[in-house]
């Protein structure tokens, strides 16, 4: 099956501001970096290295269509059936009885199956997930220093203690956001509220969404 492109981005804190008990270390960042591209490509993410001057800021992280039906089996995703719009939990035995994007928001068949607002969410369930190991000794030490509750044994979680990891978002896709954002100035007596609605959900989510359909 086709490959996810990347809609998440992790941005990291610079090597010069980087330090672990009070002391620069430069040699830590990026061996921590390293051991985090390592750990994310064990776990069948799709990383990107954003990369400044040898230094790199930060990673794009994308999953591949099946390891996605992974993830929405495992964390029972209720996503709406193609039959009577009604949600259900998803199962990859049934792929087929769910809907999928309407046609042309994508040009990848498997691409058109989860939304935006899905993969987004999928991704940071798998992330949230990947376990720390002792692999890599050093950098496996290293974070060993932060955390003392029941999260310690995630790998962003320790990140995120030490001070590595700055911020995560979601990546815009600009072809989407653009149809959509046409879509909603255009001034017809064709205009089909409820379209631009389901397009504002698959995007940005039911929140979003509700806010609009209020």
């Amino acid at each position: 099956m086709a490959g996810s492109k990347p809609l998440l981005l992790v941005e990291f804190t610079k090597a010069k501001d980087f330090a672990i008990d009070k002391e620069k270390t430069p040699s830590v960042h990026s061996s921590l970096l390293r051991f985090t591209a390592h750990k994310l490509r064990d776990a069948n993410f799709v990383v990107n290295e954003i990369v400044e001057e040898d230094e790199i800021l930060a990673f794009t992280l994308g999953l591949k269509q099946e390891d996605l039906e992974e993830v929405a089996e495992t964390v029972e995703l209720r996503k709406e059936l193609k039959t009577d719009g009604v949600m259900d939990i998803f199962t990859v035995q049934r792929r087929l009885d769910f809907r999928g994007l309407d046609a042309g928001q994508s040009k990848d068949e498997d691409e058109q199956f989860f939304t935006h607002s899905e993969t987004t969410y999928l991704i940071g369930c798998k992330l949230n997930e990947v376990s720390l190991d002792s692999n890599d000794s050093s950098s496996f030490e290293a974070l060993q220093k932060f955390g003392k509750d029941k999260n310690t044994g995630k790998l962003m979680y320790r990140l995120e203690e030490c001070g590595l990891v700055q911020h995560m978002f979601p990546l815009h896709t600009k072809s989407v956001s653009n149809g959509i954002l046409r879509e909603s100035l255009k001034i017809s007596p064709f205009f089909n509220a409820k379209k631009l609605i389901r397009s504002i959900r698959d995007y940005y989510g039911e929140e979003v969404a509700f806010y609009f359909a209020w």
